[in-house]
C-alpha cells in the first residue's frame, strides 16, 4: 500500500462547511424576537389606556325622577372607582414593563428601531389598525342603532303627551257643556216660575167668572121669585117649577163643582205631566252623560291595559336579553379555556418536537422555524381574543347603561301613568259630585213644586169655603125675599096675566137655555173623560218610562260599581307590579355584582394563565437558545476534527521512522453538558444581551494518541483563531493511520 495516492481534504472540508449554520442566522431570529416583547407590551398599554378612557364616556339619561338621583349618584361612583382601579392597574403593569425596558424617547425612533429588528412588524401593526378600525365601525353602527331607539321612544313619548293634551280638551268641553246645563236648569226654573204665575192669574179669572155667573143667577133668582109672586094662581105650577128649577139649579151648582174638580185635576196633571217631561230630560241627559263618562272610562281602561301589555312585553325583552348576554357571558370562559387546552396541547407537541429535534439536528431548524411561526400565530390570536374580550366588556357596559336608562325611562312612564290615573280618577269624582249636586237641586226644585201645588191646592179650598159661605148668605136673602114675595103676591095678582104670557116665553127660553146646558154638559163630559183617558194612558207610559230609567240608571250605577272595583284592582295589580319591578332591579343589581365579580375573577385567572403562558414559551425560547448553542459547539468540535484530520492526511507517509504496536484500542468520550436557564421571576425584555462569554465550550478527547490532537480554544469566540494547519514534528506515538498502511 506504498503506492497509495495522497488524499485531498477539500471535499471534507466542503462537507463540514455545508453542515455548519448559516452566518448571522441566530442573531437575526433573536433580534426577529425582539420587537414582539415590545408590541405586546405596547399593545397592551394601549388596551389599558382604551379600558380607562371608555367608562368614563357614560350617557345622560333622558328622564330621571328625584327618587333616582341616587341610584345614578351609586353608578357613578361605581364607575369612578372601576376607573381609578383600571387607572392604578395600568400604571402597576407600565411600571413593571418600564423597569424591564427603556421607552424610546421619539416615535419615528420606534419605527425605524422596529423596521431594523424585524421587518413584520409593520404587517402586524397594519392589521391591529384594521381590526381597530373595523371595531370603530361597529361601535358607530351600534351607536345608530341605539339613537334610532332613542328616536321611537322618544316619538312614543310625544305621541302619548298630544293624546294627554286631547284628553284636557276633551275635559275642558265636558266642563263648558256642564257650565251650559247649569244655565239651562236655571233658565228652566225661571220658566216654571212664569209658569206659576200664569197659573195663578188663570185662578183668577176663573174666580171673576165664577162671581160673575153666581151675580147672574141671584138675577135671575130675583126675577123668578117676582114672576112667582105675580103668579098666585099658579102656585102649585110655579112650586113644581121652582122644585124644578131648584133641582136644576142643585144639578149645574154639581155639575159646575165637577167641572171645577176636572178643570183642576186637568191642571195638576199638566203640571205633573210637565214636571215628569222635565225630570226625564234630566234624566236623559243625565243618562247621556254617564254614558259618555262609562265609555271614556272604558277606552282608558283599555289604554291602560295595553301599557301595561306593552311594559310586560318590554320587560320580558330585557330578560331575554339579560339572559343571552348571561349566557354569552358563561360561554366566554368556556371558549378561553378551549382556547387555553389548544395552546397546551400545541405546547406540549412543541416540546415533543424539541425532543424529536435534539435526536435530529439537521431537520431541527426547518420544525424551529415552523414552531416559531405558531408561535407567532398563537400570539396574535390570543392578541385577538384579549382585543374581543376587552370590546365585548365594552359592550357589557354599554349594555348595562341601556338597561338602566330604559329602567329610568320605565319608572319615569310607570310614575307619569299613576299620575294621570290619580288625575282621571279624581277628575271623574268631582264630576260625580257635581252631577250629585246636580240631582240634589233638581229634588229640591221637585220638593218645592210638590209645596207649591200643596199650596194651590189649598188656596183652591179656601175658594171653595168661600163659595159656601156665598151660597148660605145667598140662601138667607132667598128668606127675605120671600116674606117680602108675601108682601108683593097683590101685585102679582095684576100682572098675572102679562107674566102667563111672559112665562110662557121664558119656559120656552129655559127650555132651550136647559137644552143647551144638557147638549154643552154632555159634550164636556165626553171631552173630560176622554182627556182622563188619554192623561192616563200618559201617566201610565210616563211611569213605565220612569221605571225603565230606573232601571237604566241602577244598571250604570251597577256598572260604575264594577268598574270602580275594577279600577281598584288595576290599582292593587300596579302596585303588585311596581313591588315585582322592584325585586327584580334588586336582583338584576345583584346578579350584576355576581357577574362583575365573576367577570373579573375570570380576567385575573386568565391573566394569570396568560403570564404562566408566557413564562413557559420564555422558557421554551431558552431552552432553542441552548439547543443551538450546543448545536454550534458540536459543529464547531466537528470541524476542528475535520480540519486535523485533513492536516494529517496532507503529511507524507516517509517522514514516519518507525511504527509501534498500540497498546490496545482507544476511546473517544465526550462528556454532554446541559446549560440550564436561569430562574428568574421577572418578564423577559429586549434590554436582555446574550453573555457568551461567561460560556466555555468543553474539551473533547481525540481519536488519537498523539499529544497535538488538544483543540486549540482561545478565551472568546469572537477573537481569532489559531491556524489548524500548522506543522507538526514527528513523534514517537503510532498513528492509526500508519497502522492501517502497515496492516495492508
Amino acid at each position: 500500500m506504498t503506492g497509495a495516492k495522497k488524499r485531498s481534504g477539500a471535499p471534507l472540508v466542503d462537507a463540514a462547511h455545508s453542515k455548519a449554520p448559516k452566518p448571522g442566522t441566530v442573531a437575526q431570529e433573536k433580534n426577529s424576537q425582539i420587537p414582539t416583547v415590545w408590541k405586546k407590551d405596547h399593545v397592551k398599554t394601549q388596551l389599558f389606556e382604551r379600558s380607562n378612557l371608555k367608562p368614563s364616556k357614560k350617557r345622560t339619561p333622558l328622564v330621571a325622577p328625584r327618587v333616582q338621583q341616587s341610584k345614578i349618584e351609586a353608578q357613578t361612583s361605581q364607575a369612578v372607582e372601576k376607573t381609578q382601579e383600571d387607572q392604578t392597574f395600568a400604571a402597576t403593569t407600565d411600571s413593571s414593563t418600564k423597569s424591564l425596558k427603556k421607552s424610546p424617547k421619539n416615535e419615528g425612533e420606534l419605527w425605524a428601531d422596529i423596521q431594523k429588528l424585524s421587518p413584520h412588524t409593520g404587517v402586524i401593526i397594519h392589521s391591529f389598525i384594521k381590526q381597530y378600525n373595523d371595531s370603530l365601525n361597529n361601535l358607530k353602527k351600534k351607536d345608530l342603532v341605539v339613537s334610532k331607539k332613542m328616536r321611537a321612544i322618544a316619538m312614543d313619548s310625544l305621541k302619548k303627551k298630544s293624546e294627554n293634551i286631547s284628553l284636557k280638551e276633551k275635559l275642558t268641553n265636558m266642563e263648558l257643556e256642564l257650565t251650559q246645563l247649569k244655565t239651562d236648569l236655571i233658565e228652566q226654573q225661571e220658566k216654571n216660575a212664569e209658569n206659576i204665575q200664569k197659573y195663578t192669574e188663570i185662578n183668577k179669572k176663573y174666580t171673576h167668572c165664577e162671581q160673575h155667573y153666581d151675580k147672574e143667577l141671584e138675577i135671575i133668582k130675583v126675577c123668578v121669585e117676582k114672576k112667582n109672586s105675580e103668579l098666585r094662581d099658579a102656585q102649585s105650577r110655579m112650586a113644581l117649577q121652582a122644585q124644578e128649577l131648584n133641582n136644576m139649579q142643585q144639578t149645574n151648582r154639581e155639575l159646575a163643582g165637577a167641572c171645577e174638580n176636572y178643570k183642576k185635576d186637568l191642571e195638576e196633571a199638566e203640571v205633573a205631566k210637565s214636571m215628569i217631561l222635565h225630570e226625564l230630560t234630566d234624566l236623559k241627559e243625565l243618562h247621556e252623560d254617564l254614558q259618555l263618562q262609562f265609555e271614556d272610562v272604558s277606552a282608558q281602561k283599555e289604554k291602560f291595559e295595553a301599557n301595561i301589555l306593552q311594559l310586560s312585553s318590554d320587560l320580558n325583552a330585557k330578560m331575554l336579553d339579560c339572559a343571552q348576554l348571561e349566557d354569552r357571558i358563561e360561554q366566554l370562559p368556556i371558549e378561553a379555556n378551549k382556547a387555553l387546552s389548544k395552546l397546551q396541547r400545541d405546547l406540549e407537541a412543541s416540546e415533543l418536537q424539541f425532543v424529536d429535534q435534539q435526536r435530529l439536528t439537521d431537520q431541527a431548524t426547518r420544525e424551529l422555524e415552523l414552531v416559531r411561526n405558531e408561535i407567532n400565530t398563537f400570539k396574535t390570536l390570543i392578541e385577538e381574543k384579549e382585543r374581543r374580550h376587552v370590546s365585548l366588556s365594552d359592550e357589557l357596559t354599554q349594555m348595562t347603561e341601556r338597561l338602566s336608562e330604559l329602567a329610568d325611562i320605565n319608572e319615569s312612564y310607570l310614575n307619569e301613568l299613576t299620575e294621570t290615573k290619580l288625575k282621571h280618577s279624581q277628575e271623574i269624582k268631582d264630576q260625580a259630585d257635581a252631577y250629585e249636586i246636580v240631582v240634589q237641586e233638581l229634588k229640591e226644585s221637585l220638593n218645592k213644586a210638590s209645596v207649591d201645588f200643596t199650596q194651590l191646592k189649598s188656596n183652591s179650598e179656601k175658594l171653595h169655603k168661600e163659595t159656601l159661605l156665598q151660597v148660605s148668605e145667598l140662601q138667607e136673602k132667598l128668606i127675605e125675599m120671600v116674606s117680602h114675595r108675601s108682601n108683593q103676591e097683590e101685585l102679582i095678582k095684576r100682572l098675572g096675566n102679562e107674566i102667563q104670557e111672559k112665562t110662557h116665553n121664558f119656559e120656552e127660553e129655559l127650555k132651550r137655555q136647559q137644552e143647551q146646558l144638557a147638549n154643552q154638559m154632555q159634550t164636556k163630559a165626553t171631552e173630560v173623560e176622554s182627556e182622563n183617558k188619554r192623561n192616563a194612558v200618559e201617566i201610565q207610559k210616563l211611569k213605565s218610562e220612569l221605571e225603565e230609567r230606573n232601571k237604566a240608571f241602577k244598571a250604570q250605577q251597577d256598572k260604575l260599581e264594577y268598574l270602580i272595583s275594577d279600577h281598584d284592582t288595576l290599582k292593587s295589580a300596579i302596585i303588585n307590579l311596581q313591588a315585582e319591578k322592584k325585586e327584580i332591579e334588586s336582583e338584576l343589581s345583584t346578579a350584576k355584582v355576581k357577574f362583575s365579580e365573576e367577570l373579573q375573577s375570570q380576567k385575573d385567572n386568565l391573566m394569570k394563565k396568560v403570564s404562566e403562558l408566557e413564562l413557559e414559551i420564555k422558557r421554551k425560547e431558552t431552552e432553542l437558545i441552548e439547543l443551538e448553542r450546543e448545536k454550534n459547539n458540536e459543529m464547531a468540535v466537528l470541524q476542528f476534527k475535520m480540519n486535523r484530520i485533513n492536516c494529517l492526511i496532507d503529511q507524507p507517509v516517509t517522514t514516519i521512522k518507525q511504527l509501534k504496536d498500540s497498546k490496545g484500542p482507544t476511546r473517544t468520550e465526550s462528556i454532554p453538558t446541559k446549560v440550564q436557564p436561569e430562574n428568574t421571576d421577572e418578564f423577559s425584555s429586549t434590554a436582555r444581551k446574550r453573555n457568551a462569554r461567561r460560556q466555555k465550550i468543553t474539551t473533547y478527547s481525540s481519536d488519537f494518541d498523539s499529544g497535538d490532537d488538544i483543540p486549540i480554544v482561545g478565551n472568546s469566540l469572537s477573537g481569532k483563531r489559531a491556524k489548524l494547519c500548522a506543522p507538526i514534528k514527528p513523534q514517537n506515538n503510532i498513528d492509526m493511520f500508519d497502522m492501517l498502511k502497515n496492516s495492508k
